[in-house]
């Protein structure tokens, strides 16, 4: 385990006390379970993240086109990955998320059609 590993744990447990503290009682198994149903769908975001930008540089090189490529198309990938295999494990938060940005979209629609 490197440093900057250990660190971060060490940050993880301070805030998790931290919060413990300020809300009452944290639901751990909760946590632990969402942790484990998004563990897929981060590891293929962070494999294609990882892996596809020197792809990219081999088939389109380095120049302006090929760096952007190299940014996006990872990014749009794991993405659609992302949610694709966070849907089907049952990730509740990005039901919540869905949600959370449905509401601003309809909330938006809803000012533009006042003014």
């Amino acid at each position: 385990m490197t440093f900057r590993h250990a660190t971060i744990e060490k940050n993880v447990i301070l805030l998790m006390v931290l919060l413990k503290k300020r809300l009452g009682l944290l639901d751990g198994r909760h946590i632990l379970m969402s942790f484990v149903r998004s563990l897929p769908a981060n590891v293929f975001l962070s494999a294609c993240c990882i892996l596809l930008p020197p792809l990219v540089d081999r088939f389109v090189g380095t120049g302006g086109l090929g760096r952007l490529l190299a940014v996006v198309l990872p990014l749009s990938v794991g993405l659609l990955g992302f949610i694709g295999i966070a849907t089907v494990s049952g990730v509740e938060e990005l039901k919540t998320a869905w949600g959370l940005m449905s509401r601003r979209g309809r909330r938006a629609e809803a000012v533009g059609a006042d003014e």
